[in-house]
């Protein structure tokens, strides 16, 4: 099984799940390993700041919901990047 880069962001939202479902559901929050995390009203804004801070680190971006919606796509998807 592959290892997953951003397996430490995924456990620390489980870890923080009630806490953000209190204050901030249905926003998009940002976690990147122990920093505070950072929370946006869009995907969008989430995203590009994201990258602002994190560049090249993998991050989780995901909206704060009681039943989780899973989209999985890459830098490549977005147009990110550039070869």
């Amino acid at each position: 099984m592959a290892n997953n880069p951003i397996e430490p962001e995924l456990k620390r939202y489980q870890a923080l799940q009630e806490e953000l479902l209190s204050n901030h559901e249905n926003k998009f929050v940002i976690i990147h390993g122990e920093d505070p995390y950072d929370v946006f009203e869009t995907f969008e804004d989430a995203l590009k700041i994201g990258y602002e801070k994190y560049t090249t680190d993998p991050f989780l971006v995901r909206q704060v919901l009681r039943i989780p919606q899973v989209l999985n796509f890459t830098r490549f998807s977005l147009g990110q990047c550039q070869a």
